[in-house]
């Protein structure tokens, strides 16, 4: 029989005759340009997603970030992207010297300040956002909040945390217990009586535990 070569056939739909293998072929020779088009386009979001979460831009990102919350009486806690149904600028705040017991002080006005003032500074600053559509939202880090520099772990030793690493310490990547603070690069804390050290570098995820 001439024609085409479309290749191997599946089993299954050989099976249910000539008028089903003809539909399953069309169907799929239509449809798997897209399938490739989308995988494309995940492809690239997620080398985008890196790209802008890396080291040294969101240390460009804050440079920029940081003078604006300053200007509204707030200190710059986080920023980063997310990727919710598009690309999506996280911004944490929260008042200098505010208990996470407590709240972080920050207000309404607080909020829609730096998110006018900061859009603005981030449609002038050059490769900080994603080309096209992204979203900014502002607001203050929980009482649940995230720890990212060294002087967060100084800060608040002796407070209870949960942390994660990026590869395991001592057979393990998940920990709780009391921060100790820094040493130097080094984050210390007290699990279950044992002192666990961690370079900062190694830290994934790390967050105070609210104690109601």
């Amino acid at each position: 029989m001439g024609g085409r070569s479309f290749g191997i056939v599946p089993r299954w739909a050989s099976r249910l005759g000539p008028a089903f293998f003809c539909l399953f072929w069309v169907r799929f020779y239509r449809y798997w340009p897209v399938g490739l088009a989308r995988l494309s386009v995940l492809r690239m979001a997620a080398a985008l997603h890196l790209k802008l979460n890396s080291s040294e831009h969101l240390a460009d990102l804050r440079r920029v970030a940081e003078p604006v919350c300053a200007a509204h009486g707030v200190s710059l806690v986080d920023a980063r992207f997310t990727t919710e149904h598009g690309f999506v600028l996280k911004v944490l705040i929260e008042v200098p010297g505010s208990d996470p017991k407590t709240g972080a002080g920050v207000t309404l006005e607080h909020c829609q300040g730096v998110s006018r003032d900061l859009s603005t500074a981030l449609d002038v600053a050059e490769d900080i956002t994603p080309e096209g559509a992204y979203r900014l939202e502002v607001g203050s880090p929980g009482l649940d909040r995230p720890l990212f520099s060294l002087s967060d772990f100084a800060r608040f030793a002796g407070e209870k945390v949960r942390l994660q690493t990026h590869h395991p310490v001592a057979g393990r990547r998940r920990f709780s217990g009391t921060l100790l603070g820094v040493d130097g690069d080094d984050v210390k804390l007290d699990q279950d009586g044992q002192v666990l050290t961690v370079q900062h570098t190694e830290i994934a995820k790390a967050n105070l535990v609210y104690r109601f």
